[in-house]
């Protein structure tokens, strides 16, 4: 019977309000829009809907505010009131309120929580607790972290007050959604999570064990877990402990002690501390004293240190069977593989392939300390540092066939009392120098050296830093530094390399640890990047090696730069149970430049040829001049991009005095370089290096017209970096970014332009007429679909008619076959 009442209101209502609209309403409409609104609202019906009651209600409390008094107190009789649809609206709030919870989402309380905005506060309240719980669960189960950190830091104050119960379960969920999103979190991220929720760091552990075997930068962990409780990260102390007992000294040992007390007895603390103070002080110590620690000590740095002891004289004196002999001996009491000993034992047994150093010559190296050596990349340019009377100075000198010219101070930096080179760019345009114990740059001018500058800003800055080496396309510097993310202890004798990147804004990004393959805990320093820009040098004593610094090289992995090969030793020729640091290899890498110790106080500049197994990939280079027209040096810069995928490859600045320019370009592109600069015609031409048996070392006088002078001169020039299919008309895609910056120069210009395509003399006339004037068509519809008006271009097609060189060679026939463009004053009668 309800439900046919229902009906019938639901017929009839609509009626009631359209034939009554504009009229007073009467007291019938409101009562039957209340028993709508009560029948909707009463639970175990098929037709609850507590969203529509409430609605309703509405519709008859509007109602009910427009009645005559009478008729309001006629309801009043029936108990209908204000105070009545304000009970009806609480009771059906709160039903819609257990619908939307029954449907346990956040998404139901939310649409509640809209409908509903102006609810009592106990109610919201319960609300606001139950839409966050649900949400807590579904994205606890979802373990989205960015969605769970958001939510708690957008609505901690709220949720304080709604839900604090919820706040340390979100808290744990964001690190548990953290660590599961990121199994190898940066240190700088996992570190940020600790310093915002340090109660958690338990469930952080096993992410801080991982962080330490990549970046054991014991320092930071020693800080960061300071005021940490060390039993609730077990793994993460237990992960860092090797890199105290690799030191294997009774300072790292004690280190360890006082940032980690209460954790010894998880690791092997007492007995490593115990033989860590058995080390010989190899004053007065006896073979056999050294033989017996190594056998206790097992395999480790000091054991190494131990042999390279007893073997330095031996070695000194190049009786390699003999070390080996001892080595394989000391290699059969050890208690379990020594990897440092076996690279030692292949080290000495790799055979010699007979590399003599020999001195740079008397114009060079005199009675005083001659060192650090830098050779610019086409070879012809040496500066080194000359200590004469506590005083260091940078000294200069040229190539003249093959010799050096005498030596002289370069009396710009001669103002310093501690100055040496550290490296050149590739085009010879900056100078690294290491002035006062600060790493600076000089800047070739007109003048001569520019006045050194800081190479890196103040924030940039590290405790010290010493080799800089600079990328061959100068976006890229690796150099050595002592900062706090080095590996392992903070000690003086620690150096590590780290590599920051050229920004848009030409500085640099900030430092960045190469990592654990190239750095130890020990010292790496003296870079040096090869210019093919994949052959990494270095010098390190944390490597296994003779003794002392070794020179090592290294080959980065894939295209990025913080992967890279495990450490060559650039083996018993080259190195020596001293310290060999400070080498730079040549370009063609045939040979390395090094300082030679001659005496306790002096040393010379030597060269050396490497073995081949030391040698970097090859690469190709383009050396010559930038010129006017007239022959004068133009100081423009080059421009060099990779043509395939249009990437920047480098950028060439000429010798302001005399325009020469030398640039190395790894093997497998093809290029692209240009000249641009306003008023000039952007010239450009392309070295194509993707085949085997490529041109290795290429000239080229690059000679760059102003625009007023090709008009003065109808000159013409070839469209050096236009491709066609061989034999058609159709432009490969390569050419599309020079023809586009072509294309902007042009419509930048008020000049008409001719367009010519020419051809060789292989196949008949007609036929190469029409290949040479489909050509430059084809490069005129370009330019018009470039933006380039088409009454502005001309095309023609000369075919064979004008050689430019003979066809009787193939480099000839290739001159022959170009596409040419000049330009012309517009008629001004038109």
């Amino acid at each position: 019977m309800r439900t046919l009442v229902l009906l019938i209101l639901c017929f009839f209502l609509p009626k009631l309000t359209i034939a009554q609209k504009g009229d007073q309403p009467t007291s019938t409409e409101v009562q039957l829009m209340l028993d709508k609104a009560v029948s909707f609202g009463e639970e175990g019906q098929s037709e609850y809907q507590p969203d529509s009651a409430y609605h309703y209600t509405l519709k008859a409390q509007k109602l009910y505010r427009k009645l005559s008094k009478r008729d309001q107190k006629r309801l009043e009789k029936a108990d209908i009131t204000s105070a009545h649809f304000s009970k009806l609206k609480r009771q059906f709030t709160e039903k819609a309120y257990q619908v939307a919870l029954a449907k346990g989402s956040s998404e139901a309380i939310d649409e509640f929580l809209t409908k509903y905005p102006r609810i009592k506060y106990k109610l919201s309240q319960a609300a606001q607790q139950a839409r966050n719980e649900f949400f807590f669960e579904e994205q606890r189960d979802e373990g989205n972290y960015e969605v769970l950190l958001k939510f708690l830091e957008d609505n901690r104050s709220t949720l304080q007050e709604s839900s604090p119960h919820l706040v340390p379960k979100l808290e744990e969920a964001v690190v548990r959604s953290y660590v599961k999103k990121y199994p190898n979190p940066s240190m700088r991220g996992l570190f940020s999570l600790m310093d915002r929720y340090p109660r958690l760091t338990p469930f952080m552990d096993a992410s801080l064990a991982r962080l330490v075997d990549r970046a054991p930068f014991l320092y930071l962990f020693e800080d960061q877990l300071r005021s940490i409780d060390n039993s609730t990260v077990p793994l993460t102390i237990k992960a860092l402990y090797p890199y105290y007992a690799a030191y294997g000294t009774t300072n790292a040992f004690e280190r360890f002690y006082n940032h980690f007390a209460d954790m010894i007895d998880s690791v092997n603390y007492r007995d490593d501390y115990a033989l860590a103070r058995a080390y010989p002080t190899f004053v007065g110590e006896g073979k056999k004293t050294l033989q017996e620690y190594i056998s206790k000590a097992g395999p480790s740095r000091r054991s190494l240190q131990a042999l390279q002891i007893l073997q330095q004289a031996n070695m000194e004196q190049r009786q390699w069977a003999t070390v080996e002999k001892e080595l394989r001996q000391v290699k059969t009491v050890m208690p379990k593989p020594d990897q440092a000993l076996d690279q030692l034992i292949d080290i000495i047994t790799t055979p010699e392939e007979n590399l003599i150093p020999t001195s740079f010559g008397d114009t060079i190296n005199t009675e005083n300390a001659e060192y650090s050596p830098v050779v610019s990349t086409d070879g012809k340019q040496l500066f080194f540092c000359r200590l004469s009377d506590e005083v260091e100075n940078i000294i200069y000198a040229e190539k003249k066939g093959a010799s050096w010219s005498i030596a002289a101070p370069i009396k710009r930096f001669n103002t310093y009392k501690n100055e040496a080179p550290l490296g050149i760019s590739a085009d010879g345009s900056q100078l690294i120098l290491f002035i006062n114990g600060v790493v600076m740059l000089s800047n070739k001018t007109p003048k001569g050296w520019s006045e050194p500058e800081a190479f890196f800003s103040a924030k940039q800055k590290s405790v010290w830093q010493g080799g800089t080496t600079i990328s061959a396309d100068n976006k890229v510097v690796i150099f050595a530094a002592r900062r706090p993310d080095r590996v392992g202890l903070t000690e003086e004798n620690n150096t590590d390399l780290y590599i920051a990147y050229r920004l848009e804004s030409g500085k640099w990004s900030r430092p960045q640890n190469l990592g654990t393959t190239i750095n130890t805990p020990w010292e790496d320093r003296s870079p040096y990047l090869h210019p093919d820009m994949r052959t990494l040098y270095f010098s390190s004593n944390g490597h296994p090696g003779l003794g002392g610094l070794d020179v090592f090289k290294v080959t980065r992995v894939g295209d990025n730069w913080t992967e890279w090969s495990e450490p060559v030793n650039l083996g018993k020729e080259v190195n020596t149970t001293g310290n060999d640091w400070g080498y730079k290899v040549s370009t063609d890498g045939k040979e390395a430049y090094f300082a030679k110790q001659i005496t306790d106080k002096r040393e010379e500049i030597y060269a050396i040829r490497l073995p081949e197994k030391a040698r970097p990939q090859q690469v190709a280079t383009l050396a010559g001049k930038l010129l006017n027209l007239t022959g004068e040096p133009l100081p423009l810069s080059i421009i060099v991009e990779d043509m395939e995928t249009g990437e920047p490859a480098g950028e060439i600045k000429p010798d302001p005095n005399t325009g020469k320019f030398f640039v190395t370009l790894p093997l497998g592109k093809l290029y692209s370089y240009r000249v641009q600069q306003e008023g000039y015609y952007p010239i450009s031409n392309n070295i194509d290096l993707r085949e085997e048996g490529a041109p290795l070392n290429q000239l080229e006088e690059i000679r760059v017209p102003l625009l007023t002078e090709m008009l003065e001169k109808d000159l013409a020039i070839p469209l050096k970096n236009l491709f066609f299919e061989t034999a058609k008309y159709d432009i490969k895609s390569t050419s599309f970014k020079e023809l586009e910056r072509l294309a902007q120069f042009i419509k930048e210009q008020d000049v008409l332009v001719e367009i010519s395509g020419h051809t060789d003399n292989v196949g008949g006339v007609a036929y190469n007429k029409d290949l040479s004037k489909n050509r430059a068509e084809a490069t005129k519809q370009y330019f018009i679909k470039s933006g380039v008006g088409a009454a502005r271009i001309k095309a023609l097609g000369y075919g064979m008619d004008q050689p430019v060189a003979s066809n009787d060679t193939s480099e000839g026939r290739a001159q022959n076959r170009r596409v040419e463009i000049r330009f012309k004053l517009p008629d001004t009668n038109d």
